[in-house]
């Protein structure tokens, strides 16, 4: 069976978005975390946080210097720079669009 539903249609669109890292997520947008490259730690770490693959989450702020912070439910989190650079997210609603200054 191919048929979808029409509220299965941000899933299917997150699905078809290319892996990138969550560093390059700019503020605004939904992410969809989809690997961690990084040991027991870091995914420990984020597990307590409640970032775990296939959750969904709100970039908030880049940083740049300084903390990422993402909102996940009601829930500000805050993630050092290097852990954002271990994180591999798909852009929900946005099929791979890529501008010169990262995702758009």
């Amino acid at each position: 069976m191919t048929e979808k539903h029409e509220g299965n249609a941000n899933v299917a669109a997150a699905d078809a978005a290319p892996v990138v890292p969550l560093a390059k997520v700019g503020p605004g947008q939904e992410a969809i975390l989809s690997r961690v490259d990084g040991g027991r730690g870091l995914l420990l770490r984020l597990t307590e946080m409640g970032i775990r693959p296939g959750v969904r989450f709100r970039v908030l702020n880049r940083g740049r210097p300084g903390p990422f912070i993402v909102l996940l439910g009601a829930t500000r989190l805050v993630i050092g720079q290097g852990m954002v650079h271990r994180m591999f997210v798909r852009v929900a609603g946005l099929a791979g669009a890529v501008g010169a200054g990262g995702l758009i």
